[in-house]
């Protein structure tokens, strides 16, 4: 499986590279999917210098090949932040707590191959933010065994999972 990540996706000029280049680049490099981290593809409140993304860059960069959109601690920054976070392909970090809107994770399926995409912050540059170690811990028992793996998380070992 071939899986383009893009981290930090910024400004204009990097989301029409994607939309000129990324069908090309699909092809090529024989993706299977394309994952981007878009929390600073737009200013949101240019006077405060806020981050981001508008509704419309996530309608683009699906559009072009996109399959899933990641976020940090700015995917929280512009006024209809909650609104985009509800798009099924937009995920903010799983660690920000769980009644943070929208979801961490999301589990994409095609070209006969799957894969779990897992959003996840630092503490160091989002205090707030719930440890991530833990946040993934507590996430994996229950996805594995939705996703019919054994042992819930892959490795065979009774729950809950504490692996490293």
């Amino acid at each position: 499986m071939r899986v383009l990540f893009f981290g930090d996706l910024v400004g204009e000029m990097a989301i029409r590279y994607l939309e000129g280049n990324l069908p090309r680049l699909r092809r090529e490099l024989g993706v299977d999917f394309v994952v981007v981290n878009g929390e600073n593809a737009d200013l949101t409140d240019p006077a405060l210098g806020k981050a981001g993304m508008h509704p419309e860059t996530v309608d683009r960069l699906l559009a072009c090949g996109v399959d899933a959109i990641t976020g940090g601690n700015h995917s929280f920054d512009p006024p209809w932040a909650e609104d985009l976070l509800d798009h099924p392909r937009v995920l903010r970090p799983l660690n920000a707590g769980p009644f943070a809107p929208g979801r961490g994770y999301l589990v994409l399926e095609g070209r006969g191959k799957g894969l779990v995409v897992v959003n996840l912050v630092g503490r160091s540059a989002w205090p707030p933010a719930d440890d991530p170690v833990w946040a993934l811990e507590g996430l994996l028992p229950g996805l594995g065994l939705r996703l019919g793996w054994p042992g819930g998380c892959g490795s065979g070992h009774p729950h809950p999972c504490t692996h490293p």
